[in-house]
């Protein structure tokens, strides 16, 4: 698997460190999973991400955390999509202009908690048959109209089950 077992997050005094795409497009991804290989106890703190999607894997992310981080300016901040989503973490985040859904997730033991969504051109969250999950003590604010602060989705075989949304605050 690429990315197993690092982390990448602030440390000392100065300024914030940025991942974006330089010299590209707004639609480039600061970090996309290689050669559809997964991303396996990866952790991202206090990190900002600029332009295109953050954060992008489809063939599989477990243990990933991300901490503290602003995912600002972009079309998506996280995306992860598959099933062999597991036990993924995003805490103390802040998802700040998204052109489209700010935060999508498919698989299995998610938890977001204390992150603000805002400004964001599509749905807030977008949970794709999430099969245990905790969403607490969240922030919702300008999302698009006729879009919805979190979005539960799911085949009529696999509905979300275990989902808690709790003490999530939408303005």
């Amino acid at each position: 698997q690429c990315g197993t077992g690092w982390s990448i997050r602030k440390t000392g005094v100065g300024p914030d460190p940025v991942l974006r795409a330089v010299n590209r497009t707004s639609s480039t991804d600061a970090i996309i999973n290689p050669n559809g290989v997964g991303f396996n106890n990866v952790g991202f703190e206090g990190i900002e991400f600029r332009g295109g999607t953050g954060f992008f894997c489809s063939a599989g992310a477990q243990s990933v955390t991300f901490r503290g981080c602003t995912f600002r300016d972009m079309k998506q901040g996280i995306t992860l999509s598959g099933t062999a989503n597991d036990g993924c973490v995003v805490e103390d985040c802040l998802f700040d202009n998204s052109t489209s859904t700010a935060f999508a997730f498919t698989g299995h033991n998610l938890t977001v908690r204390r992150c603000v969504f805002r400004r964001v051109g599509n749905h807030c969250m977008y949970l794709d048959t999430v099969d245990c999950g905790l969403i607490e003590r969240n922030t919702f604010t300008q999302w698009a109209f006729g879009r919805l602060a979190i979005r539960l989705n799911g085949t009529e075989a696999l509905r979300p089950t275990g989902a808690i949304l709790t003490q999530n605050v939408v303005i």
